[in-house]
């Protein structure tokens, strides 16, 4: 954490700072849809978490690099989770900030990420959250560079029961623009020589 107004801090109570670097960020992320889903549970917006903080915060750049996440998912009929991974990331978060005068100033927090999926294809997104808008609006825009289709197999396996037996991928390119209450995007898939099998999920192997 870089040029601290200690000022600011001791004063006001008011976290402000140039610069945040985080390097080797690793989040393992896990979650059991074996689980009914409870349709009453309202998750936050990003605009609303930052918004929720019992302190002000004001940080000009947050820098990570050298990031992993693993995502693990467990399905019904399953007999292990699903596992994605996000290889080498790095991500640059511009103008986080949760200060009142700041908000009047309509701030949009940006985001720019690339890392390695599965660590193989290239995906870089761009991401922006009006940060006084009552909806709560965002939008998504990224693309994702070619890759061996069969490097999926480890979330396709287990959390959809097929099995990639060859297939490649061109290019992707995507884009969602989403609120409190509905999300909508387009997504541009360039693939070819897919082939795919079902997997019997009483075996745990492809068969059908």
């Amino acid at each position: 954490l870089s040029d601290i107004n200690f000022e600011e801090l001791i004063k006001q109570r008011h976290l402000q700072a140039r610069k945040l670097t985080i390097d080797a960020l690793q989040i393992d992320a896990f979650k059991d849809a074996r689980v009914p889903r409870n349709i009453q549970r309202t998750l936050p917006m990003h605009q609303e978490m930052l918004q929720d903080l019992d302190f002000l915060l004001t940080l000009d750049s947050i820098q990570v690099t050298n990031g992993f996440i693993s995502y693990a998912e467990r399905v019904p009929e399953a007999s292990q989770e699903g596992v994605v991974t996000f290889n080498n990331l790095h991500g640059l978060l511009l103008t986080a900030t949760n200060h009142p005068d700041k908000l009047r100033d309509s701030i949009i927090l940006r985001m720019q990420v690339s890392t390695e999926v599965m660590g193989e294809g290239e995906l870089k997104a761009k991401f922006s959250f009006p940060m006084a808008d009552e909806q709560m609006r965002f939008s998504v825009d990224g693309t994702l560079g070619p890759m061996d289709l069969k490097s999926y197999n480890p979330v396709l396996n287990h959390s959809a029961f097929i099995n990639i037996k060859d297939g490649y991928a061109n290019s992707m390119r995507f884009y969602v623009l989403g609120d409190r209450e509905r999300s909508s995007g387009e997504l541009r898939f360039n693939y070819n020589d897919l082939s795919v099998m079902l997997i019997d999920k009483n075996k745990g192997k492809p068969g059908l």
